[in-house]
């Protein structure tokens, strides 16, 4: 118990002493998250778009595994960014491995399922929806 009351002591002492290089971690964590959100977000929302008007041959396959990587753990995804960019691999030379990218690159891809799944999970609305969104007001018959 006594650690954890010197660690939580230790965390208000640098949250209320203004330390510079916690806040500079906090804005970059921000700012990195922020960005995730963005890409991810525009890219989820055009392939859920487009899920939904859509249809093609292998259309249920891509729904499919779309809602099978809504179970993957965010460590699973983790590790699957950090491999290609880790040193004896492909992209090992690039140098970008634990940079603002590879976290961006890592984030957006969980960004990317959620919100992908998020519209397109609209197309399956419950029938006072559909008939809402077809004009059909049940209280106006």
């Amino acid at each position: 118990m006594n650690d954890l009351a010197q660690g939580l002591s230790s965390a208000a002492r640098l949250l209320s002493g203004a330390d510079s290089e916690l806040w500079s971690v906090v804005a970059l964590s921000l700012q990195v998250s922020d960005a995730a959100c963005l890409i991810g977000a525009a890219v989820g929302l055009m392939v859920g778009a487009s899920l939904a008007v859509a249809r093609f041959p292998g259309h249920a396959l891509v729904v499919g595994v779309l809602n099978a990587l809504l179970a993957l753990p965010s460590v699973v995804v983790g590790l699957v960014v950090y491999l290609p960019p880790s040193r004896a691999r492909p992209l090992g030379t690039f140098g970008i491995l634990f940079t603002p990218a590879a976290m961006v690159a890592a984030q957006s891809i969980l960004v990317v399922d959620r919100s992908t799944e998020a519209l397109f999970s609209g197309e399956e609305l419950p029938e006072p929806a559909r008939q809402f969104n077809k004009g059909e007001l049940p209280w106006h018959t």
